[in-house]
């Protein structure tokens, strides 16, 4: 008996596909050029990517060389002519890599740093933080921290303090920035503003996490004339 129910079930399913074969053949070509069209799409995908970044490494390359080429004197050191050059050249770096600043990936991430690094050496405060803030910064990189000090440093330029005292507690949180001591007085520096009991426990923590550095001398100087001043 058990043995005639799996012969009739097999021949139920047989019949199934024989009359609707043809419905079935359309369902499973559906799903065929569903997924081709799946990989081919992550495919140009990943090769847009892989464009946009060489795209983005060659005009990066292409400045480096231009300053080789043009520029003969150190940067604090340029002549006027040389200045306008690399003004110039700087305007259409950036002109360029903006196109690709918006990319949720690491070729947005690479035009909005240098983009963003332009406008910091040049102390332009306010363009440059617009950019660092467009960065998804990678945990525990070098240069995660780097990129959320200039952006505490724009942010402290402009009086942004709390925006400041955010981004200068975010490079000290990073695992990879060697220069906590300094971000942690820039904390309490900015504090200041805002709170002067704060920034007083702040440059009490400078002497106690970093003893031998000289912003726990420069800690230990604000906290006598904080005193002395309230």
């Amino acid at each position: 008996m058990e043995h005639d129910e799996k012969v009739t079930l097999s021949d139920k399913i047989n019949n199934f596909f024989e009359q609707n074969r043809k419905k079935v053949l359309i369902v499973f070509a559906g799903i065929f050029i569903a997924v081709i069209a799946v990989v081919v799409s992550f495919m140009i995908f990943e090769n847009k990517k892989k464009s946009a970044m060489s795209k983005i490494e060659t005009l990066i390359l292409e400045f480096e060389k231009f300053k080789s080429d043009n520029l003969k004197n150190s940067s604090d050191s340029l002549t006027e002519e040389e200045k306008k050059k690399l003004a110039e050249a700087e305007n259409a770096l950036i002109e360029k890599l903006a196109a690709y600043s918006d990319n949720n990936n690491y070729a947005g991430f690479m035009s909005c740093q240098q983009i963003a690094d332009i406008y910091f050496r040049n102390n332009d405060f306010e363009k440059a933080l617009t950019y660092y803030e467009k960065l998804n910064l990678p945990k525990d990189r070098y240069i995660s921290g780097v990129m959320a000090y200039n952006a505490g440093t724009c942010a402290d330029e402009l009086g942004q303090n709390e925006k400041a005292i955010e981004f200068y507690k975010k490079a000290m949180d990073n695992t990879e920035f060697p220069f906590k001591a300094r971000a942690l007085f820039n904390v309490a520096r900015v504090q200041e503003n805002l709170d002067v009991k704060l920034a007083i426990d702040s440059y009490n923590k400078v002497l106690a996490d970093y003893p031998d550095t000289e912003w726990a001398s420069l800690s230990k100087t604000r906290i006598i004339e904080l005193g002395l001043e309230h």
